[in-house]
This record gives C-alpha cells, sequence and structure tokens, in this order.
C-alpha cells in the first residue's frame, strides 16, 4: 500500500520475532510500515469473526489462513524455527 515490502522475517521460539522491511524512505511511509503489525492482527481477527456467521465460513476461513500461512512462510520467513513453526500451524 505504501510502495514497500517485506525483505525477511524472523520467528523467534520465546515467541518474538523481527521483520526486515523496506520503503523508499519517507518517514510517513515507516510509521505505516511499522504500525502494521498490529494493525493487521486486529483485521484479521475481524475478518474472521464475519467467517463465523454461515455454515461453511469457519472452514472456508480456516483453509484460507493456513494457505496464507503457507504462502508467507515460502516468501518472507528465514529461518529454521519459523519455518517449521508456520508450516506445520499453516498444514493443521
Amino acid at each position: 500500500l505504501v510502495g514497500g515490502g517485506v525483505k525477511e522475517l524472523f520467528i523467534y521460539e520465546d515467541g518474538s520475532g523481527l521483520a526486515w522491511t523496506w520503503t523508499d524512505g519517507t518517514d510517513w511511509k515507516q510509521a505505516i510500515v511499522s504500525s502494521a503489525g498490529y494493525t493487521g492482527t486486529a483485521l484479521l481477527g475481524s475478518i474472521l469473526l464475519l467467517f463465523r456467521r454461515t455454515r461453511r465460513g469457519p472452514t472456508i476461513g480456516s483453509i484460507g489462513l493456513g494457505v496464507a500461512m503457507l504462502m508467507s512462510c515460502a516468501l518472507y520467513v528465514r529461518n529454521g524455527f519459523g519455518i517449521g513453526i508456520i508450516t506445520t500451524m499453516g498444514i493443521v
């Protein structure tokens, strides 16, 4: 949305992580990218709540979330623990 992207994503055993991102350097774009983790979590939670409204919604939402996790793992995650845990969670 702001003309940047994710270079690498590291997920550690203690639940913490580190995301290397890039933008063109404008301050307001860096502010949007730095707050995207919190905003993204709230947005994903609200979307998952919307999927609960229909009979097949939870199944479709869970499959979509699993596919998104596997895609993000393939594209961004760069450490062994992160690859193992995100792949396992995405498949299950």
